[in-house]
């Protein structure tokens, strides 16, 4: 369990070791309390590799992952599968699955591919609910950019879900698949409370 009321003010720069790994990935829960959320404010991370966010590499592969009630703020600089929560998260099966609920960001997020406000990829069995991106500046040298969530996709038997959720991001770039929710969307759908 971890337990952290506050932190304001946190900088890595080119040691950053995201919470999960993708040789070592984060397969638990993480729950910052249902009352205010966890608060991370004026974070800075300027890594050099990918897979980057407070949480890089979710795959859960006994039971099921869930994310939420986490406010974050700061700037998030990488490479590819970034975004200010989570870098890359995918799910096993329906049984173990991956959700990310109730977190919000404001800042700006740059990488290269996949890269999102809130989630940089967000592959089968993973649903992004009641999550914001306040974002400045969302940015990607490449592909797969947006507010939320840089890329989402299900596969032949399950489709993601995105719901609930809102980008108030006012500068999205990138040179393709670029978009105020999600960039890139395969057997996944964004529900209409989403802006």
């Amino acid at each position: 369990d971890c337990v952290v009321q506050y932190v304001d003010y946190w900088e890595a720069e080119n040691a950053w070791v995201a919470i999960g790994t993708s040789t070592n990935p984060f397969r638990g829960n993480f729950d910052g309390g249902s009352n205010d959320g966890f608060a991370f404010t004026n974070m800075t991370i300027n890594a050099s590799g990918s897979y980057t966010g407070l949480f890089g590499y979710v795959f859960p592969t006994t039971t099921s992952s869930t994310i939420e009630n986490i406010d974050l703020s700061g700037t998030i600089t990488a490479k590819g599968y970034t975004g200010a929560i989570v870098g890359y998260a995918k799910g096993t099966n329906a049984e173990r699955n991956v959700t990310i609920d109730n977190c919000h960001f404001n800042g700006s997020v740059a990488g290269s591919s996949n890269v999102g406000g809130i989630c940089g990829y967000a592959g089968a069995y993973t649903n992004i609910s009641n999550c914001t991106s306040a974002g400045t500046k969302i940015t990607g040298s490449s592909t797969s950019v947006g507010g939320i969530c840089g890329y989402s996709t299900g596969n032949a038997t399950t489709t993601n879900k995105i719901s609930g959720c809102a980008s108030m991001s006012k500068n999205l770039r990138g040179t393709g698949n670029v978009g105020g929710i999600v960039g890139y969307q395969g057997n996944s759908t964004a529900d209409r409370a989403c802006n």
